[in-house]
């Protein structure tokens, strides 16, 4: 049975692509950071149109737009942790004629992750233990249907355990 939420998405000739927009920040210190976007747009051949990105801060205020080559520079950022989770939202809009025929919202974090063989997993410069688990997409004696309070619930009570990862399995997760 249906066990998820149901969309039914209608869109114009052109528009963004299911999961076509990819989100990085290839550069990131506390002063300035990089947000690289890549937009997957379906269109017929020859169509014309342009992409805009622009970036919305934490407090939903806008405070970066790309000039057309997929980059925006962000002046000091609310770097993402497993502590202060600062998320940014970023507007992709497909223009076309001078009118908006599509736009996506996209949330994400900034942040720098990278691997050391003697200092392990690095987020932000700091070393981070990862402390795992794997759930499967159901919620116990709930069952399969998404109860978006009970998943916040279930990520809560994890967290107090001292989780800080999660992996999926089975089925792909539910937006939610």
């Amino acid at each position: 049975g249906i066990y998820r939420n149901v969309r039914l998405v209608c869109t114009s000739d052109i528009h963004i692509a299911y999961g076509g927009v990819f989100v990085t920040t290839p550069a990131v210190s506390r002063d300035e950071a990089t947000v690289r976007v890549e937009a997957e747009v379906s269109a017929p051949e020859g169509a014309d149109y342009e992409i805009r990105n622009i970036v919305l801060g934490p407090n939903g205020r806008r405070i970066g737009e790309d000039d057309g080559d997929g980059t925006v520079s962000i002046r000091k950022p609310e770097l993402w942790s497993t502590e202060h989770p600062h998320l940014y939202t970023l507007v992709t809009e497909i223009v076309s004629g001078g009118v908006t025929v599509d736009s996506m919202e996209t949330r994400f974090g900034i942040r720098h992750i990278a691997w050391d063989r003697d200092k392990g997993f690095l987020l932000n410069g700091m070393p981070v233990k990862l402390l795992g688990v794997c759930m499967h997409h159901d919620m116990g004696c709930l069952g399969t249907a998404v109860h978006r309070r009970a998943l916040e619930r279930q990520l809560e009570i994890l967290k107090g355990m001292g989780v800080n990862a999660i992996r999926t399995s089975h089925n792909p997760p539910a937006p939610e």
